[in-house]
């Protein structure tokens, strides 16, 4: 027969802001008698304590009491086995956690939804004191059998990790607010009363504070891949190195879902410990719909590429960071999305796209523009002309940026005339005469490289003076073969360089392959029956 003591409980409300902790109870470390019924046990290379659970009997002293200024919550990971006597199922029992004083008065005391894995509880400090004991109980909730609502359980057995206390976060002089606004795809997205999200952002050796404050007039997760529900994605580039794919070491994504665990929707290397979170539902009052999550990410969790060190927080060191908000109301069924900084959808594998806070005196952070141009496009050349089509054809390499290059802008003869995202332009619909092509890099801020030209004529072509004859040279600037057309038969070609130097000879024929020559200005002299005549070309 299962036996329960009854007591009335009531539980504190969840509220806002982390600090640096402090470690009250850690399992690995326990140095005090225990009593009947537990032990320090290893689970998956973490030790816990094991408690067969009595009543609201089981509690452990700590080792040295402590009293903790502006202690605000705790942290504590449990999870709950039934013994296999009970009549209950686990989601009729919550694990009630406390923190106690001498006498056994609360200072922090909570209950929360049971679990058979491993989940990490916060709890709400009620009063300040000195902290001298840990309790803890299974407590049959509301949904119990009655009669027995509200006892304590004998016999079940529970799993308590270390205890972490927080004080209140000290708010930073002054932090600028993110307005997460940018429209990567917000079909549905009305007004600021349909979805707005900001978040504000502070700092100290310890830890990167983060404060989202979501308001939603319709909250949806219907349990389908965590991406396609409401949540809200941090993207972040501890050495803001800005590479165009994740390294898998200090970059990172991670995801944030209003009533979901930090660890049911991170995992693999994203499931970082460190990390502690507070979800407040109702972030403006019981009658606006939305929520918060407040949380801290520990430096000594993360990681910098290359070393073996953690990130070392200061004045001046700057992150790669951005933020990527998604909101699905249900009807229709779509995921709009906003960013903070990113002007792409792609910023969830492409780190560049981020933007840069710096971290700053007081706890600041400052945002920090991108002004640095991308490089002028390199090896810029003319691929080809067709006389006759009025077509000129240019080519150039991928300019360098330190975020991401968005497109280039083509002028000609000074004036504007496209802005493409290849790195090949065809201008068409010219006619003869000589041209200046300037190509101009363009990063996805808008910042401008200085440009790269390059000369290009649609010409060639010499008439005969008197007899109206006329011979063409095509294309001009020629890359391998040069055309030319004429109506008299061809007794020699003659190729020279700038000095007047033949250095090439051809007879009759009216393909010439040019392909060995250096790029340069040649010219070309054709010799037929009524004469020799001569132009010039470029030698791409």
């Amino acid at each position: 027969m299962k036996k329960f003591f009854m007591i009335i409980m009531l539980f504190a409300g969840t509220t806002a802001f982390l600090n640096a902790q402090t470690t009250v109870f850690d399992p690995a470390t326990y140095s005090g008698a225990l009593p009947a019924g537990m032990e320090i046990v290893d689970i998956g290379g973490t030790d816990y304590l094991q408690i067969i659970l009595d009543g609201w009997g089981s509690s452990v002293p700590l080792d040295m009491p402590i009293a903790i200024p502006d202690a605000e919550h705790f942290t504590c990971e449990a999870k709950m086995a039934l013994d296999a006597s009970d009549t209950l199922t686990l989601d009729q029992i919550n694990t009630f956690l406390k923190l106690a004083d001498r006498d056994f008065g609360d200072i922090a005391v909570g209950g929360v939804a049971s679990s058979a894995d491993f989940v990490e509880n916060t709890i709400n400090f009620g009063s300040q004191g000195t902290i001298a004991n840990f309790q803890f109980a299974g407590q049959v909730n509301g949904s119990g059998p009655a009669g027995i609502q509200w006892s304590a359980t004998v016999g079940d057995t529970l799993w308590v990790g270390a205890v972490n206390v927080f004080p209140a976060r000290v708010a930073a002089e002054t932090t600028d607010t993110l307005l997460v606004e940018n429209n990567i795809d917000a079909l549905y997205i009305r007004d600021d009363s349909d979805y707005k999200v900001i978040a504000e952002v502070t700092w100290d050796l310890d830890s990167l504070y983060i404060l989202f404050t979501v308001w939603d007039d319709t909250i949806y997760n219907d349990g389908g891949n965590p991406w396609t529900q409401d949540n809200i994605e941090l993207y972040l580039d501890m050495d803001n190195s800005k590479e165009a794919a994740f390294d898998h070491v200090d970059d990172f994504q991670f995801r944030l879902m209003n009533d979901s665990s930090w660890l049911s929707i991170n995992s693999g290397e994203n499931a970082i410990g460190g990390v502690r979170l507070i979800n407040t539902v109702n972030v403006d009052g019981v009658d606006t719909l939305g929520y918060s999550f407040d949380m801290a990410f520990a430096f000594d969790s993360i990681v910098v590429a290359d070393t073996s060190t953690s990130f070392i927080p200061g004045v001046g060191v700057q992150i790669g960071f951005d933020i990527l908000a998604s909101d699905n109301d249900g009807a229709p069924s779509h995921r709009d999305q906003l960013s903070w900084n990113s002007v792409s959808g792609d910023l969830w594998n492409t780190p560049n796209y981020w933007g840069v806070l710096q971290l700053e005196e007081g706890g600041k952070v400052a945002i920090i523009p991108d002004t640095e141009a991308p490089t002028a496009p390199p090896d810029l050349v003319v691929v080809s002309v067709d006389v006759e089509a009025g077509e000129i054809e240019i080519d150039w390499e991928a300019s360098e940026d330190n975020t991401r290059v968005g497109g280039y802008i083509v002028s000609i003869n000074d004036a504007a005339v496209d802005t493409v995202t290849a790195t090949r332009y065809t201008a068409e619909g010219l006619s003869a005469g000589s041209y200046t092509f300037a190509v101009v890099a363009v990063d996805i801020y808008g910042n401008e490289s200085d440009p790269s030209t390059v000369d290009a004529s649609i010409t060639g072509t010499i008439e005969i003076a008197g007899n109206g004859r006329e011979i063409s040279v095509y294309p001009n600037p020629a890359n391998d073969v040069l055309m030319i057309k004429t109506t008299e038969s061809i007794e020699k070609i003659e190729i020279l360089d700038i000095s007047g130097k033949t250095v090439l000879t051809k007879a009759r024929t009216k393909e010439l392959n040019v392909s060995d020559l250096n790029r340069g200005v040649y010219f070309i002299k054709v010799q037929t029956e009524s004469g020799t005549y001569t132009s010039r070309f470029l030698k791409n």
